[in-house]
């Protein structure tokens, strides 16, 4: 991955999206709701992003 971009500052960063669950992470059953999110982590070489997607019932 050379040449890859690092992450933008906090100062150009993009708005948030919107809460579309107001904060209630609860499922009374499953593939009811499901949560992502995506992260980066610095490695001695290149940026390393990382994705999670959950189902909340589990």
């Amino acid at each position: 991955m050379d040449g890859a971009a690092a992450p933008r500052s906090r100062s150009r960063r993009a708005p948030r999206p919107l809460d579309l669950v107001d904060r209630d992470f609860t499922a009374s059953r499953p593939d009811q709701l499901w949560v992502a999110d995506m992260t980066y982590v610095r490695t001695w070489s290149v940026w390393a992003y990382v994705a999670f997607v959950l189902d909340v019932y589990s």
